[in-house]
C-alpha cells in the first residue's frame, strides 16, 4: 500500500513539472512572436494561416 502512494506522488510530479515546461516554452513563444524578429514575423504569419483554416 505505501508503495502505491509513493509511485501517486512521484507521477504527480512528474505532471506539475511537465505543465510547469510547457508554461514555460509557452511564455517563450509569445516573447518569440512579440519580437520584431524575422523568425517570429514568420512564425506570425503561419499562426494567422493556421486561424484562417480552422474558420
Amino acid at each position: 500500500m505505501k508503495f502505491c502512494f509513493l509511485s501517486i506522488e512521484s507521477s504527480t510530479d512528474r505532471v506539475d513539472g511537465n505543465v510547469k515546461l510547457i508554461k514555460s516554452r509557452r511564455e517563450e513563444l509569445i516573447n518569440l512572436v512579440k519580437s520584431e524578429d524575422p523568425t517570429a514575423v514568420k512564425l506570425r504569419d503561419v499562426f494567422a494561416e493556421y486561424d484562417n483554416l480552422k474558420r
